[in-house]
């Protein structure tokens, strides 16, 4: 039987390590343990970053990106299907403001329901597809102020407003697939 503990409290601290939790504590020698797994020992943050509620500030990166995703279809999502609607979009003026089109709400669209299913496949599609818009929107929006009022892509209608806010789009996606899961900084 203490072999077996032995082999696997190594195994246990093996598997430790390679979550990046190099720092174990052994419940054994503490008379006030309380366990509620059959563990004898538990890993503690090598990176010494908080635990809220059980969670790490890596646990609380990936469901931050994750919410980010789901918020950014949702919004693409709506504003998609609101660009068809003429009450909301007369003349082809989302809000009278954003110059929209068939083709732009498509995009929408479809951007909504690849940012969902990013979310839906975890993280790392999530921050994958924010580093891919932030770029696409990046250069959709520099295309934009090339063409003015006019048609990026040459289908996609655009105006001084649709340009700025891809500008806003691009920064927040490129921040979130580069900035906000690339930021291992000590809190």
């Amino acid at each position: 039987m203490a072999a077996r503990d032995r082999y696997s409290d190594k195994r246990y601290a093996a598997e430790c390590e390679k979550k990046g939790s190099l720092h174990t504590v052994d419940l054994r020698h503490h008379a006030d343990r309380s366990v509620v797994n059959n563990s004898n020992s538990f890993c503690l943050p090598a990176t010494g970053a908080f635990v809220i509620s059980g969670l790490t500030s890596n646990q609380g990166d990936i469901e931050m990106i994750k919410s980010a995703a789901v918020l950014f279809g949702i919004v693409f999502l709506l504003f998609g299907i609101l660009g068809f609607v003429p009450g909301v979009a007369p003349d082809q003026m989302l809000f009278k403001i954003f110059h929209v089109n068939a083709a732009h709400n498509i995009v929408h669209i479809g951007s909504g329901i690849i940012f969902l299913i990013a979310a839906m496949a975890g993280a790392g599609a999530s921050t994958a597809w924010f580093k891919i818009f932030g770029i696409i929107y990046a250069v959709v929006a520099i295309w934009g102020f090339t063409v003015g009022t006019g048609n990026t892509l040459w289908v996609v209608s655009n105006n001084p407003a649709v340009t700025y806010l891809h500008v806003v789009l691009a920064a927040v996606m490129l921040f979130l697939g580069f900035g906000a899961s690339g930021s291992k900084a000590a809190v």
